[in-house]
């Protein structure tokens, strides 16, 4: 009687309602930000203590998503989807990951709708929270769990610290997302193979390759890998038949993603093999290992696991201790608390995916076994971060077992007040010998929630008490962590943008000068449309490092950040990467450079002579057997005008003077797949692309030519495709369910 007090439309329409109290701030017109953006362009703003703080600690967001969105939303391209990012590492391929490029079906339609990125990211990640939950609910309805077991464990993996906490890094949501919806799909194909479960279980694989973080996507394929064998061994016993048309179906479908999104992940393996990324040794990765050398470390880690509200809002600058977020609500601990005393047998599978998590991340052997050959060296993450999903169905399966089985037990609730009793007085007397701040407030929420799951132990009011709960934790915990600023408040542009910006000219570039400057990092001058010589990218190629050392730079960070250089300002690899503008914060005497402006602590150095966008040399053009040229110092050599009449970021055309045998230099960073062609005597023909000065892009100039251009082709660019067969195979579903609905109609006038 119980678990029909709840019906799952009813716990759907709760799960959104309690979602949307959430999401409420965004609803009316806020947005995900950790910051106002005053660092980033040299302003000196201090956030105020209210509900909108700031934490530099996301700095990824500004110097990462925000340009690349941009790049995406607004930036220039020849054809449907922008290609090349011209304005950093002197031009490079944009990357089609992490679900921001429009050749992904949700982001074009989400691009449809805004020019914002800060909107478009916004949007994005709070659809992935909010389909999080949907993926749970449909899950534990699969699995045969009682609505209300749906219902509040969707609001615990949606809401929990982890996937809030990383709001704007949605490449990370989308793993936990994509990974859900991935499992309860599988578990319909097994239940149903039916149109309906081969399109969603496709279409989740896909989503988690096309716009999970490469390393959290490792970890979820091993979940879901071992949620499938289950599946396999379970249809193997009902015959040979369940078990070939569950492989038949899992498999069709994750080979239909595999193919879908294999034009990015070919583009992208291209990439890494061309990377600068430096491969660290394990001890790299060995130090996101949680330390349990100790009672110490023990106590330190459960705590901050179940009960890191208490000492303060986990994503503000002043949290008193180092977090990423490896939590779980404290609801969910509590109920597995309950589901440990009272015995309950649903769901042991994930306590042995539980036993794997923690052995990877506590057993050194294990995870350097794992780095080496199981691909969870792709990036420094915490494995535990993989305990959500088992913790979260593990909560699910007590409270199905609390009201099927009509659970009244004095010891189990005994049992499971002392132990949480034990835990937050421990979290408590912890906090105070560490010196971390105690907010009471928190606490008695904390006590609340406890108490709660203990009362669940004696009485029947599932229903309102765990809605009051989650109800209660969504206001009092997970909606003050929220990063969110007015758009209104967040900045634009300064007096040093303004300044650099009216120095730059034609497409030319500014460089940073060591000891560098706070102002303007690498990646965010793309999003005010200034052009800069630096980058920040995990992927920036060896060719840029190597220009970096020619420069008096280097790529640190292994391999990934550019953001000053010590250059002499009279060489040719200077003059080549065409730098109007020096910023440096202190004044330069170098009778290459013209300093006589300062601005916001920065001093603007003008650079008067500089190679311009293109340079066409006579003479010296290379042998076809030769893979690149080497020109030494161009401005030795006779030149030709030549000017840029079209520049469309991936693709640019030149017109050129006639020659009998010249070499055009483009001053942006040489890269295989831009393809020349040269317009010769009425018609275009295929010109040489090739590397000049092992570094720029150069075209030999057939005679007789008029104009060269060029076109960046890609393999990614042929991903598009795959959104013109989803929408297909969406339309067939639509097409399945309207002849459902009209034969049902049919059926019921008759």
């Amino acid at each position: 009687m119980i678990a029909k007090k709840l019906t799952y439309p009813a716990s759907f329409a709760g799960y959104a309602l309690l979602m949307l109290w959430l999401f409420l701030p965004y609803l009316c017109g806020e947005v995900i930000a950790p910051t106002r953006l005053g660092t980033q362009l040299g302003i000196s703003d201090i956030a105020g203590q209210g509900p909108r703080f700031e934490n530099e600690k996301f700095s990824d967001y500004s110097n990462v998503f925000v340009p690349e969105v941009n790049a995406f939303l607004n930036g220039p391209r020849s054809g449907d989807v922008a290609l090349w990012e011209p304005h950093n590492e002197l031009g490079r391929p944009l990357y089609h990951v992490s679900g921001f490029s429009p050749v992904y079906l949700p982001a074009r339609l989400l691009q449809a709708v805004t020019h914002s990125p800060s909107r478009f990211i916004t949007a994005w990640s709070l659809s992935l929270v909010f389909l999080s939950g949907i993926f749970i609910l449909l899950f534990c309805k699969q699995i045969g769990l009682t609505p209300l077991a749906g219902m509040t464990s969707a609001i615990s993996y949606a809401a929990s610290p982890i996937l809030l906490y990383w709001l704007a890094f949605p490449m990370f949501i989308a793993s936990w997302c994509w990974a859900a919806g991935c499992l309860w799909s599988l578990r319909r194909v097994a239940d149903r193979a039916d149109l309906l479960a081969g399109v969603c279980s496709s279409f989740c694989a896909y989503s988690l390759l096309m716009t999970s973080y490469p390393q959290l996507t490792v970890y979820q394929i091993y979940i879901i890998g071992g949620y499938a064998l289950a599946l396999i061994i379970q249809a193997s016993r009902s015959g040979w038949g369940a078990t070939r048309r569950l492989i038949l179906w899992a498999g069709g479908s994750w080979l239909l993603a595999i193919l879908l999104s294999a034009p990015m992940l070919i583009d992208l393996f291209r990439s890494a093999l061309q990377s600068n990324r430096l491969r660290p040794d394990d001890g790299f990765f060995l130090a996101a290992m949680p330390s349990f050398s100790s009672l110490h470390d023990l106590v330190r880690e459960v705590v901050l696991a179940t009960m890191p509200n208490s000492f303060g809002v986990p994503t503000r600058a002043d949290y008193p201790v180092a977090y990423n977020g490896l939590s779980v609500c404290l609801l969910t601990a509590s109920l597995i608390v309950v589901g440990i005393f009272a015995k309950v047998r649903g769901g042991r599978a994930w306590w042995i995916a539980i036993a794997i998590v923690i052995g990877v991340a506590t057993i050194r052997p294990i995870y350097s076994f794992g780095i080496a050959h199981l691909g969870l060296g792709l990036s420094r993450t915490n494995p535990l971060s993989m305990l959500l999903m088992p913790c979260v169905m593990l909560q699910a399966h007590v409270i199905d077992s609390l009201q099927r089985h009509q659970m009244s037990s004095w010891r189990v609730a005994s049992l499971t007040g002392a132990a949480m009793l034990t835990l937050l007085t421990a979290g408590i007397v912890f906090g105070i010998t560490e010196n971390w701040p105690i907010l009471w407030s928190q606490i008695a929420v904390d006590v609340l929630v406890a108490a709660s799951v203990v009362v669940l132990c004696l009485g029947e009011h599932h229903v309102i008490l765990l809605t009051m709960v989650s109800a209660c934790w969504l206001t009092l915990v997970a909606s003050p962590g929220l990063l969110r600023q007015l758009p209104s408040q967040i900045h634009s542009e300064s007096s040093l943008s303004k300044a650099v910006a009216a120095r730059l000219h034609d497409n030319a570039r500014y460089a940073v000068v060591a000891p560098g400057v706070k102002a303007l990092p690498p990646n965010f001058n793309a999003m005010i449309g200034l052009s800069s010589i630096h980058s920040y990218d995990s992927l920036s190629p060896r060719r840029y490092r190597e220009y970096l050392h020619r420069l008096g730079g280097e790529a640190s960070t292994y391999g990934r950040w550019n953001d000053q250089i010590s250059p002499d300002y009279a060489s040719a690899s200077f003059w080549m990467s065409d730098v109007a503008l020096v910023l440096s914060p202190s004044k330069l005497v170098d009778p290459s450079l013209s300093c006589a402006t300062q601005v916001e602590s920065v001093w603007l150095c003008d650079v008067p002579r500089h190679m311009g966008q293109v340079l066409q040399l006579v003479g010296g053009t290379p042998k076809t057997t030769v893979a690149d040229v080497t020109v030494g110092d161009p401005r030795l050599s006779p030149a030709l005008p030549a000017k840029v009449v079209r520049d469309e970021g991936d693709a640019i055309e030149v017109t050129v003077s006639s020659a009998p045998s010249s070499l055009l230099i483009i001053s942006q960073q040489y890269h295989p797949d831009w393809h020349a062609r040269a317009f010769v005597r009425g018609q275009w023909r295929r010109a040489r692309s090739l590397p000049v000065n092992g570094f720029f892009q150069g075209v030999v100039i057939p005679d007789g030519a008029e104009r060269v251009s060029l076109a960046f082709r890609p393999i990614v660019r042929h991903a598009v495709l795959a959104n013109y067969v989803w929408v297909l195979l969406f339309a067939l579903l639509a097409m399945e369910a309207l002849l459902a609905w009209q034969s049902k109609s049919g059926h019921d006038h008759e």
